[in-house]
């Protein structure tokens, strides 16, 4: 998370992985042993600072339990200039 731009460059939630969240967590005094992925992740999207940088999308997707996955706009795979 980047909060002095605002969180325009933080990565997107749904993507931060396990040894990410767990750093956070432990930070803020809320990780334990026995944490889930799933578990972590919605501590983290309840976080004051991560909710106030939430997009109308990111928002409705957390509401109706959806993992909204962000394509880059140049990935050699998924959007390869030339075929």
């Amino acid at each position: 998370m980047n909060l002095s731009d605002g969180g325009v460059n933080r990565p997107a939630m749904r993507t931060i992985g396990m040894k990410g969240l767990q750093t956070v967590l432990t930070e803020r005094k809320l990780w334990h042993e026995k944490m889930s992925l799933n578990e972590a992740r919605d501590i983290m999207w309840e976080q004051p600072d991560v909710v106030a940088q939430r997009t109308i999308i990111e928002q409705l997707c957390y509401d109706n339990r959806i993992v909204c996955l962000y394509q880059s706009k140049a990935h050699p795979v998924f959007n390869a200039v030339e075929v």
